[in-house]
């Protein structure tokens, strides 16, 4: 699957750009890093950057998928939502990617960031609490 991300810097940085900018008036921008990722290349980058060993295995997907439906058969009897269930499989595995395309051409937006760098950073601020 792929995942769009943005740095909050970068989402600020357009917001910005599109505050003093005649241009996107009345107009809608999506924030985007240009690279997106994929949910597995994002677990082992944050592996990677927690000091943490990345496993040599991996569930297939039709398994989580058929968890998620067991998940759902689960909670309907138990008449309780369960944490898994094939809305949150589907949330894990299907793709949210998106084009920041249209803020590059219209307003000269770049992102700064990518994900891969920004993740020292951002467990930084994890384990310190914010």
């Amino acid at each position: 699957n792929r995942r769009s991300m943005v740095h909050v810097d970068d989402l600020c940085s357009l917001a910005l750009l599109a505050a003093e900018s005649d241009r996107a008036a009345g107009q809608c921008y999506i924030a985007a890093d240009a690279h997106p990722i994929s949910t597995r290349a994002l677990y082992e980058g944050l592996l990677r950057t927690m000091g943490r060993r990345v496993p040599g295995w991996a569930v297939p997907p039709a398994v989580l998928r058929m968890a998620g439906r067991m998940g759902d058969v689960a909670s309907g009897l138990l008449n309780r939502p369960l944490p898994i269930g094939s809305e949150t499989v589907s949330r894990l595995l299907d793709s949210a990617c998106y084009s920041g395309q249209k803020a590059m051409d219209e307003l000269g937006w770049q992102p700064g960031h990518n994900l891969i760098s920004s993740l020292p950073e951002m467990v930084d601020a994890w384990r310190k609490g914010g």
